[in-house]
């Protein structure tokens, strides 16, 4: 089990390389969680269902003022965003924005992953948990 889980963060730590977005405006702003992601034609389901078993997951955070962050399992970066990319760590990657969806596919790498838009209540429980990790992270610092 964490072979699979170190491979599936090995895949999303290279599609998030490429990450960009562009699109839909200001319609786009919202929380998103991952519902679909393949590699190089494989199914990755599995491993998404793996993360939610252990309340883990990767989001994609979009603000109004063209920043935002993605969450991978807890480790986040910045990035920006307009009508056509989403910039993580300086490399850009071109969206499609349809019915609160976001993918971002990568024909070089294989990769494609999609992320929809979260309801109100699973945005709520996204915060509460991130909270709860800061929380923790504090803890550690402080003993």
């Amino acid at each position: 089990m964490k072979r699979k889980l170190a491979m599936m963060m090995a895949a999303i730590m290279t599609a998030c390389s490429l990450t960009a977005c562009g699109g839909g405006g200001n319609d786009m702003v919202g929380y998103y969680k991952i519902v679909e992601m393949e590699q190089e034609g494989e199914d990755m389901s599995s491993y998404i269902e793996l993360l939610e078993e252990n309340d883990l997951g990767v989001y994609l955070v979009i603000e109004e003022d063209g920043e935002g962050y993605i969450d991978m399992a807890g480790e986040t970066s910045d990035l920006e965003w307009d009508k056509k990319t989403i910039s993580v760590d300086g490399e850009e990657q071109e969206y499609t924005y349809k019915k609160g969806k976001i993918t971002l596919e990568s024909e070089e790498d294989e990769i494609k992953m999609v992320f929809e838009k979260m309801s109100d209540k699973e945005v709520k429980k996204y915060k509460k948990n991130q909270k709860s990790s800061d929380d923790d992270e504090e803890e550690e610092e402080d003993e």
